[in-house]
């Protein structure tokens, strides 16, 4: 619902819907992770944040079960959390990387970014390492830890 003339009006979800018809601000980061060919690619993801803020640190990512970011990250358990500052001239490029089923070909030509080796020399050696983003203003640079307990 959107108030429009102090009355609210009813929206209808469409895909994307959080971008579409969702007015609330929504962080996001472009998270980076290895494929099975060895290179870096990119996905868009709107729902992570910090989720343990004391010992042992951690951060929550959602991403659907068949992105190649989940299956990257189980198979490699390794990511980077790239933030980014706002530039409406690479919006379009972020958007174009985040349609789900992308081929990392069609990412790659969609993405407006410079991707550069960890400045940690032991992730910079690593090949399940994924790349970082230059004009990133933070990275998280992320080890999945089997060891954390998640209860239900």
């Amino acid at each position: 619902m959107q108030e429009e003339d102090g009355k609210l009006v009813a929206i209808n979800a469409v895909d994307n819907f959080y971008q579409s018809c969702a007015f609330i601000p929504m962080s996001f980061a472009l998270v980076t992770t290895v494929h099975e060919s060895g290179e870096t690619g990119i996905g868009p993801h709107a729902l992570l944040s910090p989720f343990s803020i004391t010992k042992p640190y951690s951060m929550l990512l959602i991403s659907r079960n068949n992105s190649g970011t989940a299956h990257n990250i189980r198979r490699n358990r390794k990511c980077a959390l790239n933030y980014i500052y706002y530039d409406r001239d690479r919006l379009q490029g972020i958007a174009n990387m985040g349609y789900p089923g992308m081929s990392l070909a069609d990412k790659i030509k969609a993405n407006p970014y410079t991707l550069i080796d960890s400045p940690s020399p032991e992730r910079a050696a690593d090949p399940d390492c994924p790349q970082i983003i230059s004009e990133a203003f933070q990275v998280f640079e992320c080890t999945w830890d089997d060891s954390f307990e998640l209860h239900s």
